[in-house]
């Protein structure tokens, strides 16, 4: 859907300092496997899997000897995570590996419970973004017209899509009077919070010297 895509956009521009910054952040591995559980499951379900895999983290950065084994047969894990479209291969890039004579997966990354925690919070962070953005891009559609709505989200998709698809600092900054910002997205009910969600923030003025 419409809101999902702009819920991933919104991960990697925020996690690539595009946009505002993400200031956790995440080994590469982990931040895709994030990306492929918000893209490829339903809303609700994304948003539970992302806290699972927050919860992990957190485990194993208390106690990695008690919480470093994963029975794969808990209930708990397979509803939750692993039953997930990506489940699997999420855990994997958290930092466990499959034990598949032990039926379990086993954490294994050489990594201090100091990091393992700011992973833990770098997950949740994505899980406040994605819920951030869904409320508005909800709000903006049960606020207007559906095209409308359509349009000022589209639009939104495309200022994101644009900063990802370059490093220029040119589509980093969208000019206050620009028309199709003021057309299509601002003068939708609700717009400039989703602008503000995906990570656009209006720059202070300076004052005169």
């Amino acid at each position: 859907s419409v809101g999902l895509a702009l819920c991933a956009a919104a991960l990697v521009a925020r996690n690539s300092g595009m946009l505002q910054n993400w200031t956790a952040t995440l080994p590469d591995e982990a931040h895709a496997a994030v990306l492929e559980l918000v893209e490829r499951n339903p809303t609700p379900a994304a948003l539970d899997a992302l806290l699972t895999c927050a919860k992990l983290l957190s485990n194993v950065a208390q106690d990695p000897a008690k919480y470093g084994c994963l029975p794969c047969k808990s209930r708990v894990l397979q509803e939750r995570l692993l039953s997930r479209d990506g489940g699997e291969a999420a855990v994997i890039a958290l930092g466990f590996d499959a034990d598949l004579g032990a039926g379990s997966f086993i954490w294994t990354a050489p990594a201090e419970p100091r990091e393992v925690a700011c992973r833990a919070a770098a997950i949740r962070a994505a899980h406040d973004i994605c819920v951030a953005v869904r409320e508005e891009v909800v709000a903006v559609g049960n606020a207007n017209a559906p095209r409308r709505a359509q349009d000022a989200i589209s639009l939104c998709c495309t200022y994101v899509s644009n900063c990802l698809a370059s490093d220029e600092a040119r589509f980093r900054r969208i000019g206050a009077a620009n028309k199709a910002l003021c057309g299509r997205l601002l003068a939708a009910s609700g717009g400039g919070m989703l602008l503000r969600a995906v990570g656009f923030a209006p720059e202070p003025v300076s004052s005169p010297i």
